[in-house]
């Protein structure tokens, strides 16, 4: 795009360039904050927002997926005559994974609980 010799970068391409917020007073008094954000579409706010719980849930289905596996492998391995290892290996799977889900989940809403005082006491 650009040649590294005169170092241009466009507005918006280098990953240090700070986020802007500003606070706006409206002719009524009203305060109200506006983010670089403000542009974007529903559907990719929805999904800037969707984007952590979604991930959450993907690293819930991992783990009972690749815990699962491991005890079906180690049966396999061992030669047991039953299922014990795979259901094992799934119960620790779900376990796991529903503590990984709900410590981000609530990780999420204390930010989010956080984001709205700060926005009600900006007004």
């Amino acid at each position: 795009m650009f040649s590294s010799a005169g170092n241009k970068v466009p507005q918006g391409v280098r990953g240090d360039v700070p986020r802007t917020e500003t606070t706006v007073t409206e002719p009524g008094g009203d305060k109200h904050r506006h983010d670089e954000d403000d542009g974007l579409s529903p559907l990719a706010s929805a999904y800037q927002k969707a984007g952590p719980y979604l991930a959450a849930s993907t690293n819930l289905v991992a783990a009972v997926g690749v815990f699962t596996y491991a005890g079906y492998w180690a049966d396999q391995r061992l030669g047991l005559g039953g299922p014990w290892l795979t259901l094992t290996g799934a119960l620790v799977g779900m376990v796991g994974g529903f503590v990984s889900f709900f410590k981000i989940v609530m990780a999420l809403d204390k930010r989010d609980k956080q984001d709205r005082t700060d926005r009600t006491d900006t007004k």
